[in-house]
């Protein structure tokens, strides 16, 4: 379960480096994807019959329960919401996190 949490928290990290103000949030699904795809087989995405979805939200759209959309352009000062999951071994991991895209936090 540890390890499950650690590759997600390394993706998330990779998403924060990468997103910026005027790229699409659909950037960050892809990126989110990318990264759990170029690990080892062990390493899926945490997508059940539940919830089959990647959430990558910026501004007012963060503030929309469930946002599936992920089209629209991050704008600076926005605040960046994913929620997302990953399996690794069975294990699983589900993290929402949020981050200023711009990355100035305050």
């Amino acid at each position: 379960m540890r390890k499950a949490f650690e590759i997600h928290s390394e993706i998330y990290t990779e998403m924060m480096r990468r997103l910026k103000p005027g790229e699409n949030e659909s950037l960050g699904q892809a990126i989110f994807e990318y990264e759990v795809h170029k690990r080892p087989k062990e390493v899926t995405l945490g997508l059940d019959m539940y919830d089959n979805s990647i959430i990558v939200a910026a501004g007012a759209n963060a503030c929309i329960g469930h946002y599936m959309e992920n089209n629209q352009e991050i704008k600076d000062g926005d605040l960046v919401l994913i929620d997302a999951g990953v399996l690794y071994n069975g294990y699983s991991s589900d993290i929402t996190s949020t981050f200023p895209a711009n990355g100035r936090f305050s």
